[in-house]
Order: structure tokens, then C-alpha cells, then sequence
């Protein structure tokens, strides 16, 4: 019943608020709550489905696997039209009117950059479905990032920058263990080993929770774009809604991509011309969601 529940919550919630704490409504913010636990309004719930309209003749892209990653990046909450994007040094990166929504995702200090806000994703759908062990990124420089080597061993770096694991006590698997290894792995990537941690999607197989990626011949430099939505028309017009973060740490959110802050959806032209200064550009899909 519960599953049920969830399923319809997600599907067809399509209110903003619910001024009326029923029995009903309690049972719908558990449901969320258990799949997004970091959700932190009590008496609201927002989402793409309930703040964004969309544009005429256009409908959701369906998704069936309640339980896969395109699903739970696709129902991610966001916040309510009034919330503004957030710096790590304090203040506002921009008003609340500069873009269309800011996603619903806790975070803190320096690290929460653009390009690492997609592992910190990834880890977090990991630790939602209790399928920590998955999760694997490939750093700057050295071997492939997982949690059973951060257990098992002590990060260090070579002479040549390179991130490598020592031998050393076997840690507890326990949550803080878990986001400390998070937070490591987001201090250690770049636009290029993003790249490397995924694998190349065609235009027409995209789905949520895949990026496109620009960067240059170095990989420190970019842009990075997170699609948490897709739409389709009945000619098969596909848009996108794509959310990015700043290159010093603030709020994950959706640009104002139109003169309508309820209406970002943008097509491939205009999220190619996004990225038009770098030449190297494609979809990816992280490997670890496989």
C-alpha cells in the first residue's frame, strides 16, 4: 500500500502546498521523506511536477522503474519560488527571481562546486537505496574512487598528484564514514574525470539524471549540466530541464533559461549554445548506475 502510495505521490502530485495536515497527506510526506530524507519542509511539498508549468503540447517523458535513478532524479524535490541561491562564503550567489527554482539538496563549505555537485548525486541515490558499495568515480588523477577502498585504506597522493589508498585499519561502514568518503571524492574531481566516470549518451537515448558535459584540453575548466527532466511533444520534440551550480560552491538551481521562471525547458540547440566556447561536449551517463 505504501509503494502504492509513493508511486501516486510522485506521478501525480500536482499542488504546491497542502494547507491541511490530513491522515492522507502525512502518509504521502512519510513516503517522500523515506526516499529523499534530507527533505526539510514539514507542512509543503515542492517538486517539478508542482512548481514548473510546462509548455503547450508537451508532456512528461513517462518513466516506469520507481526504484532507478532517472525516476528518483526526476521526482527530486526543489524549493518554493521564494528561495534564493545560497554562496558557501554567505549571502546570495543570485535572487530567487535571477533563476527559475533552486533544487532541494543540503550541502556545506567549499566543495559543493559545479562539477562535483554529480557525485555528491550519485552518492546520495546510493545511500537512499542502501547500495553504498555501487558507487565508484575516477578522481584527477590516479585509479578508480570506490567506497570498499576507502575502508579499507588511507587516501594519499603521489609525487605526481595522483590519489592512491594505503594500507591501513579497516574502517567501520557507517553513515558518517560514508559522506566523509563522499566529500573526498568531490574534492577530487574535475570536469574531464567526470567524463572518464561515465559513459557517452546519444541525443535520443537521454534520460534523467545523465549530464552534458563541455570542458576544455586541460579538464579543469567547463560546464556542467545535470538534466533532472524531459519533456517530449507529439511531433517527438524533446526539451530539457537542466540545473547547474557555480564554479565556487552555492545552491544547485535551475537558470531562468526564459523570461518565464515557471517555464526553464530548453531544446539541445539552446543547451548546446550553452556550452558553444568549449568544443568537446557530449551527454553522459555515470557508469555506476548501471
Amino acid at each position: 500500500m505504501i509503494k502504492k502510495i509513493l508511486y501516486i505521490l510522485l506521478i501525480c502530485m500536482c499542488s504546491t502546498a497542502f494547507a491541511e495536515q490530513t491522515k492522507e497527506f502525512k502518509q504521502l510526506m512519510e513516503s517522500y521523506k523515506a526516499r529523499y530524507n534530507f527533505y526539510s519542509i514539514k507542512d509543503s511539498l515542492y517538486t517539478i511536477d508542482s512548481e514548473l508549468s510546462l509548455p503547450k503540447g508537451f508532456s512528461y517523458v513517462e518513466l516506469q522503474d520507481s526504484s532507478a535513478f532517472p525516476f528518483w532524479v526526476a521526482n527530486f524535490p526543489i524549493w518554493h519560488q521564494y528561495k534564493s541561491v545560497g554562496h558557501w562564503k554567505g549571502g546570495k550567489a543570485f535572487e530567487y527571481d535571477e533563476v527559475s527554482r533552486v533544487i532541494h539538496l543540503p550541502w556545506r563549505g567549499p566543495a559543493f562546486k559545479d562539477v562535483a555537485v554529480p557525485v555528491r548525486i550519485l552518492g546520495e541515490y546510493n545511500f537512499q537505496f542502501d547500495n553504498r558499495f555501487a558507487f565508484q568515480v575516477m578522481p584527477k588523477k590516479g585509479k578508480v574512487l570506490t567506497y570498499k577502498k576507502w575502508l579499507a585504506g588511507k587516501p594519499a597522493l603521489t609525487n605526481r598528484g595522483e590519489v592512491l589508498f594505503k594500507d591501513d585499519m579497516e574502517k567501520d561502514d557507517t553513515e558518517n564514514e560514508y559522506y566523509k568518503f563522499l566529500l573526498f571524492c568531490m574534492q577530487n574531481v574535475n570536469y574531464e574525470s567526470i567524463a572518464k566516470s561515465c559513459d557517452t549518451v546519444k541525443v535520443d537515448d537521454v534520460q534523467p539524471g545523465d549530464m552534458f558535459i563541455a570542458y576544455d584540453k586541460t579538464g579543469k575548466k567547463g560546464k556542467l549540466y545535470i538534466i533532472f527532466h524531459l519533456i517530449r511533444n507529439k511531433s517527438g520534440t524533446i526539451m530539457y530541464l537542466a540545473a547547474n551550480g557555480c564554479p565556487e560552491a552555492c545552491d544547485l538551481y535551475i537558470p531562468k533559461f526564459t523570461e518565464d521562471r515557471n517555464n526553464p525547458w530548453i531544446d539541445f540547440e539552446q543547451l548546446h549554445s550553452l556550452t558553444k566556447e568549449y568544443t568537446n561536449s557530449s551527454f553522459y551517463r555515470f557508469k555506476a548506475i548501471k
